[in-house]
């Protein structure tokens, strides 16, 4: 009886471990942080040649989405992110801020390559790597 139940227990664990799957790999460091190619375009700026920065954009090594942004759309994002410090939303417009790319690459030295690739460009007021602090443990 005693055996009977050992192997009755016994099956009843292999058969919830099978359910699992097998063993996932436990990480052993962190995911990549993103590093996001920022470009600032300039006001005489042509389509074709708001074309060829995001082709360019598009076709860099490593890179995931990439965004466009009109000046007022990047005010409305200042506007929201600042909103509790009106000295800084004081004496800011639409005309302040600039038409941008944003593209987002997981590897430094690829977005750093395609940031120096996109500043060649015509009509490229400012192309700039803004890379995602590396996160710090909080104390307990």
């Amino acid at each position: 009886m005693r055996r009977l139940l050992l192997v009755v227990l016994l099956a009843t664990v292999l058969a919830v471990a099978g359910c699992s799957g097998p063993p996932q790999p436990v990480p052993t460091s962190p995911p990549p942080l993103p590093n996001d190619v920022l470009v600032q375009l300039d006001d005489d700026l042509t389509e074709a040649g708001r074309d060829a920065i995001e082709e360019r954009l598009q076709t860099a090594p490593g890179v995931g989405p990439v965004t466009f942004a009109t000046r007022e759309q990047n005010y409305q994002r200042f506007r929201e992110l600042y909103r509790d410090r009106p000295d800084l939303l004081e004496g800011v417009s639409p005309d302040d801020m600039a038409d941008t790319f944003r593209a987002r690459f997981f590897d430094r030295a690829e977005a750093d390559s395609a940031a120096a690739a996109v500043r060649e460009l015509a009509g490229v007021a400012e192309a700039s790597v803004l890379s995602l602090p590396t996160p710090t443990a909080t104390p307990s």
